[in-house]
């Protein structure tokens, strides 16, 4: 019983872990996509 709620815990941990590196993946993939928009309006506005 002990085990198995170490266990849970364990792959919960792991799995938020995961998830909040994915996120910060995300965030930066934005930021990124975000500053190649701005190049591409101020080349149209020319």
């Amino acid at each position: 019983q002990r085990e198995s709620a170490q266990r849970d815990a364990e792959r919960e941990r792991r799995l938020r872990v995961d998830s909040e590196a994915r996120a910060k993946q995300a965030l930066q993939e934005a930021a990124r996509y975000r500053s190649r928009l701005k190049l591409l309006t101020q080349e149209f506005a020319r």
